[in-house]
């Protein structure tokens, strides 16, 4: 009998109109019940996703390793608020070396006439798939199975609220229909972020201001969002290639949220993160600083580049 270990962590999708339940409760209330199924369950939070920090991803990823090693679990299911959904998928992603299928499932709308009900089953669906393989953790959503390094929220309200431009998978009735790609995962090692990390986005007219202001004010790495395919003006390089000879990490990715880049300048100084939004890239560098594995965020970054 399949066994899905759930992980709960609050949200809409854990609400009831009035207080969020707990897990088992949340379960009883939007009447799910996956015939032939074994589950257990445990509670990270119980907290809107607005209020979790890199150190709680860090600590719900612990817990999905543990549990995955200790349990041994057919799935490990993680029901979580949808603000940032795609950010904590993606550090268990990083981090979550076991084989073990990892499921992240929200509600955009509360209780058992909301979407949550049909996003549980769907993720645990696509949990279950045979041919699922080892995809790393995904967000299952409107019936659309995400790959966590590529997912992003971008509408507040809509039931298909997230999107990645490929998505990993689609459920059609009962059946999970895969795409043939694994996904660009980057693995680093587990470790509590520490360091201050800045994310800068250029705006037109920007002359390098923010970029110095983060080195002045200590910041141990940036990211910084460029135009278009890497685009920037002479001045916006100089103060990246300032800090970068202050010993100050420095990833650019596009303000576009996805696509390659092709910098003019910086290109041996910052780590071009192609691909990869700036919700990501600033976790990805915030948790190589913290594991003292810059070396591999740089050879992964070279890799898709």
């Amino acid at each position: 009998m399949p066994y899905i270990h759930h992980i709960a962590t609050g949200g809409t999708i854990a609400s009831d109109g009035a207080r969020m339940l707990d897990g088992e409760s949340m379960l009883r209330h939007l009447n799910i019940d996956i015939e032939h199924t074994q589950w257990s369950h445990e509670e990270a939070e119980r907290i809107p996703s607005s209020w979790m920090t890199p150190a709680k991803f860090a600590e719900l990823s612990d817990r999905i390793m543990a549990a995955s090693e200790n349990r041994q679990p057919d799935v490990i299911l993680v029901t979580h608020g949808t603000d940032t959904m795609e950010e904590s998928a993606f550090v268990a992603d990083m981090l979550h070396s076991n084989k073990t299928s990892v499921v992240f499932a929200g509600a955009m709308r509360i209780g058992p006439r909301g979407d949550g009900p049909d996003n549980i089953r769907c993720a645990v669906r696509a949990g279950l798939d045979a041919s699922n393989g080892d995809r790393g953790a995904t967000v299952v959503m409107n019936r659309i199975i995400h790959a966590a390094i590529e997912v992003r929220k971008i509408h507040s309200k809509a039931d298909d609220a997230f999107y990645s431009r490929n998505p990993l998978g689609r459920i059609e009735a009962e059946t999970v229909h895969w795409r043939d790609c694994l996904p660009r995962r980057l693995c680093l090692p587990p470790a509590v972020p520490r360091h201050s990390v800045r994310l800068v986005r250029l705006v037109a007219g920007d002359s390098g201001d923010q970029i110095r202001e983060a080195a002045e004010r200590g910041a141990n790495g940036m990211i910084v969002e460029l135009f278009g395919a890497g685009n920037a003006s002479n001045a916006i390089f100089d103060a990246i290639e300032s800090a970068t000879r202050d010993k100050i990490a420095v990833c650019v990715t596009t303000r576009c949220g996805d696509g390659g880049l092709r910098l003019a300048r910086a290109r041996e100084s910052a780590i071009v993160m192609p691909h990869l939004d700036a919700l990501k890239a600033r976790l990805a560098l915030m948790f190589a600083l913290a594991s003292n594995r810059l070396d591999l965020l740089k050879a992964w970054a070279e890799l898709h580049a």
